[in-house]
């Protein structure tokens, strides 16, 4: 008798976990979703964001900040150290100072998101938005940098550009809260 109570309970219980499992995860999604429709990048904040999976736990528009603030100085970190690679096996020409000159660029830029996120933690949103301004500035001067070379680099400026837009765009949600 009861290996047959176990043999029903055992794949009841299991259907219902994984339908309470499934709701959440549909709820916390509809919120990752809500909150990136308030960016002007919505497309590309639901794929950066998913990069991280913290993202689909979040339930305040301040987690969701601080999610993205790390999101930005991992991925930022990784184009710097593209652009340090690139420049090393390009010794010398306008190719390597100009892609040196953007590693500089994004490491300033990567410092500014490390001083937000401390921001954040301090609940301090207003200077959280004026460091995620300043490292923003980094995707613009880096095409000033770029502008005389060919780099094939200039596609992570674009990503760079566009991601550093959603993390301004939450800090700004926060601001206005």
């Amino acid at each position: 008798m009861t290996t047959t109570a176990s043999a029903t309970l055992v794949p009841l219980l299991s259907t219902v976990l994984l339908l309470l499992l499934f709701q959440r995860c549909h709820g916390d999604l509809a919120f990752l979703t809500s909150q990136c429709q308030q960016t002007h990048y919505f497309d590309y904040c639901m794929a950066a964001m998913q990069t991280d999976s913290r993202s689909i736990i979040v339930k305040t528009t301040a987690e969701i900040l601080s999610v993205s603030i790390d999101i930005a100085i991992r991925r930022t970190t990784v184009v710097v150290r593209l652009m340090v690679d690139k420049a090393r096996r390009s010794p010398g020409g306008r190719e390597a100072n100009a892609l040196n000159r953007c590693a500089q660029i994004y490491s300033s830029a990567i410092a500014n998101l490390r001083n937000a996120r401390n921001e954040a933690g301090r609940e301090n949103y207003g200077a959280v938005y004026d460091r995620v301004k300043e490292g923003s500035a980094a995707p613009g001067k880096c095409d000033a940098a770029l502008a005389f070379v060919n780099v094939p680099l200039r596609a992570k400026n674009d990503d760079e550009r566009n991601l550093f837009g959603v993390v301004l765009d939450f800090a700004d949600l926060m601001n206005e809260s």
